[in-house]
């Protein structure tokens, strides 16, 4: 907005009644939460990656929050939205063959979904167990029976759709319990007469604290898994206010890792620059110099350059060497709507900066 234009409202007009610059203008908003968009007959500055570069062919969009799965799915099923965000994996794998709806998957630029796992913490300090923790987890059937295969494998620091990714490191680990245990004895973890390995008379126990879902389930998983080879994980479950205080005293060995974006700066540097321990989500405590000056670095250089490029694929080949995480998977987004909604594209991040200009509906 103008200095002009901001000089004729008040303080609460300016959210009651926003003004943007896209295909769409704001029309109206319920008690109930209903906000209303409708298109601008005048725009013709569509990005060159949409067909429709005019107005858009939808004269107008409905939409409201729904926070809970199961009543956004039941609106979609009944009809009285047409498109939804977020359908859980169980929903997808029940109503994909339903020729009522169709579906877009993409993936979410983030963090992978895993674990950072605290560097400066025993048992987590030794190298060894870090790596073994992953040759132990079996990622694809965590996938395939807790997510219905909806989200990929994963092994890198970042998730697909994130700029710079360095495919190569989801060739590093692959499910070996024989590897695990292997490590594990070479750094002084023995098996005695029970399941769970020691060392020095301590346990290997590590305390994986999280907050909530897809991680609980994911570390419910685990359990089991890294128990096979001698580890015996410890899921401490807690709300999210407690949770962050929990993890940044350091006081576990394990935490969900967090963090979205598409591009690397937004998630590696969050996660590992030492800048970001205490107070921020370096919640692996890692402190590495030489990462880092190589995460600072990219955060100034120009984007999309190859200098810049090669920056991240530095920092992320640093942080597979430190092994400060575990990563299972990387998340893909479903958005579900009526079979009579078409060419719908999603945004960077599902809904968010959502893209409507060639999306039309029969009648």
């Amino acid at each position: 907005m103008s200095t002009k234009y901001l000089a004729t409202l008040k303080p609460a007009d300016i959210a009651a009644t926003p003004v943007g610059s896209g295909p769409f203008m704001f029309d109206s908003r319920s008690p109930d939460g209903v906000v209303t968009i409708k298109a601008f007959p005048d725009y013709n500055w569509g990005p060159e990656t949409l067909k429709n570069h005019a107005a858009p062919y939808i004269s107008s969009v409905k939409f409201r929050a729904v926070t809970e799965p199961s009543t956004r799915i039941a609106t979609l099923e009944s009809g009285e939205n047409l498109l939804i965000d977020e359908i859980p994996e169980a929903d997808y794998n029940r109503l994909k063959d339903d020729k009522r709806f169709t579906f877009v998957l993409s993936p979410r630029a983030s963090h992978t979904l895993g674990f950072s796992m605290n560097v400066t913490k025993a048992p987590t300090d030794d190298r060894a167990v870090r790596e073994a923790a992953n040759w132990a987890i079996d990622r694809k059937s965590i996938v395939d029976k807790v997510f219905f295969g909806v989200h990929h494998v994963s092994v890198g620091p970042l998730s697909e759709g994130v700029w710079a990714r360095d495919d190569t490191i989801e060739k590093m680990f692959t499910y070996d319990p024989n590897k695990a245990k292997s490590l594990l004895d070479a750094a002084g973890w023995k098996l005695g007469t029970g399941p769970i390995r020691q060392r020095n008379g301590q346990n290997l126990e590590i305390l994986l604290a999280t907050f909530r879902s897809p991680w609980t389930e994911i570390a419910q998983a685990m359990q089991a898994q890294l128990r096979d080879v001698g580890i015996d994980l410890k899921v401490q479950v807690m709300e999210r206010a407690p949770y962050l205080d929990f993890v940044r005293g350091y006081k576990h060995n394990m935490a969900a890792t967090s963090t979205t974006a598409i591009d690397p700066d937004g998630i590696l540097r969050v996660c590992y620059d030492s800048a970001n321990r205490v107070t921020g989500s370096n919640f692996s405590n890692v402190n590495d110099p030489a990462l880092d000056t190589l995460l600072r670095k990219g955060q100034g250089q120009e984007l999309g350059t190859q200098d810049r490029r090669q920056t991240y694929l530095d920092a992320q080949k640093k942080i597979m060497e430190i092994l400060p995480f575990v990563g299972v998977m990387s998340q893909v987004r479903v958005e579900a709507m009526s079979a009579k909604v078409h060419d719908f594209k999603p945004g960077p991040d599902g809904l968010t900066g959502l893209p409507l200009n060639d999306t039309w509906m029969e009648s």
